[in-house]
């Protein structure tokens, strides 16, 4: 039932883009656009849970396969709808995103491989927790930190600026 609703917020998405770009409106900062990505993020959260049997379509070869196949078909829509301001494209895009997204995070996710190690240490858990903060203070502590720490090595920069956004979003 929870997978019906997510397909529903999918439609939704592309209904509201289909919209918004008929009325010469820009889609991509309006949120009730973007749910598609969200949703493809919940629906391997719903997968895992509630549809065990199904991860078995994430492991293997033929995801693989399938997979670059889909990706060769984004290539070749992109170079032959790129630079006309074809609204199909802007349309369906972050679809086509949400979909390449959700096929490697559902297989970096559902397969004991380099990616689940990684992503399971303690310090990117703990960075998943404070996700939210450090999406919502970033652009903040890099002007304050331009503004009252202005460093000229970009290195130093970018550990401070990685470091502050830390410590305001805990």
């Amino acid at each position: 039932k929870l997978i019906l609703w997510l397909v529903g917020l999918i439609c939704l998405s592309i209904v509201s883009r289909i919209i918004l770009t008929s009325m010469n409106y820009e889609v991509f900062y309006f949120t009730l656009t973007r749910l598609d990505d969200i949703s493809f993020g919940a629906m391997l959260a719903v997968i895992s849970i509630q549809y065990p049997d199904l991860i078995k379509y994430f492991k293997g070869k033929r995801i693989i396969a399938f997979s670059t196949l889909f990706f060769l078909i984004v290539l070749l829509l992109w170079y032959f709808t790129s630079g006309k301001a074809d609204l199909t494209m802007q349309i369906l895009k972050f679809v086509i995103i949400g979909i390449i997204y959700f096929i490697f995070l559902g297989y970096a996710v559902f397969n004991n491989n380099l990616f689940i190690r990684i992503f399971t240490t303690k310090p990117l858990i703990y960075l998943g927790k404070i996700s939210y903060g450090l999406y919502v203070y970033h652009g903040l502590c890099h002007s304050l930190m331009l503004h009252f720490l202005p460093l000229k090595n970009i290195y130093a920069q970018f550990i401070a600026f990685f470091a502050i956004s830390i410590l305001i979003s805990m």
